[in-house]
């Protein structure tokens, strides 16, 4: 059980206790969008269980979250394999050795 106060997601609430979420889009100069969906989690509410970005569901009293589910590892790593071919296509001249500044 984590309690948690000044965090608004479960990603949050996670990170600020120690447990890691894997996230390809999470960067905190930049609003939550959940466009990855690496951060899924399972989650329990009313007794029902769904899938969730950590990045975006809001942390909620009686909110039970499982990140390591063997449901939870499989949509992670079809995730990866969904995204594999996208990242494998892209013209390596097109690739940027320098991370990209993102200003605000």
């Amino acid at each position: 059980m984590v309690s948690c106060t000044n965090v608004r997601t479960i990603l949050q609430a996670a990170k600020a206790a120690g447990i890691k979420i894997p996230t390809l889009c999470d960067d905190d100069r930049l609003e939550p969008y959940g466009a990855c969906r690496m951060c899924m989690v399972e989650i329990v509410k009313h007794g029902r269980r769904r899938l969730v970005a950590s990045c975006l569901f809001p942390v909620e009293e009686g909110l039970s979250a499982q990140t390591d589910s063997e449901k939870v590892t499989r949509i992670r790593k079809m995730i990866i394999e969904l995204l594999w071919p996208v990242g494998s296509n892209t013209p390596r001249s097109t690739v940027s050795p320098n991370p990209v500044s993102i200003r605000g």
